[in-house]
């Protein structure tokens, strides 16, 4: 398969996730992170660096159930927990820019993550949004929406 083809179907799939991302947090007011998995049907590999499938990570985030107008200066930060000997520690993280709709989408390489925002979360609830870790499968797509609640 090649590289376009490869290009092709990843941007299928991400503007896919996007779209049921979207559909799944219009229609749930319920603020909280909600994680919702997907296989996907090719196997997406980073050429230059290794031929491990990657996973795909999409999702939107709110604020009490709204999209804030600044929304688009801030990132989701992907920071990969890295267990070894029974102690863990956090590596360098990925960025994902957040759209003005609130969705953003990222390709990541296998393992936990735990999730923040970039730059530091203004919004009083974010502690708890960002609790919970997120688990990226190889050739994987997951829907990971974060709803920060009003004070």
């Amino acid at each position: 398969m090649n590289n376009g083809t490869v290009v092709a179907l990843l941007v299928v799939a991400i503007l896919a996730g996007g779209g049921a991302g979207y559909l799944a947090g219009s229609w749930s007011q319920v603020p909280s992170t909600s994680v919702s998995t997907t296989t996907l049907t090719t196997t997406l590999t980073s050429a230059s660096i290794s031929s491990e499938p990657q996973g795909v990570v999409t999702g939107s985030l709110s604020v009490g159930g709204e999209t804030p107008s600044n929304i688009s200066l801030y990132s989701i930060v992907f920071d990969p927990i890295l267990c070894s000997g029974g102690s863990c520690q956090h590596g360098q993280g990925s960025l994902a820019p957040i759209y003005p709709s609130g969705h953003y989408s990222v390709i990541l390489a296998p393992g936990n993550y735990s999730l923040s925002l970039y730059p530091v979360c203004e919004w009083h609830g974010c502690a708890t949004a960002f609790q919970e870790p997120v688990t990226v499968l190889g050739g994987q797509q997951i829907v990971v929406n974060v709803d920060i609640p009003n004070p």
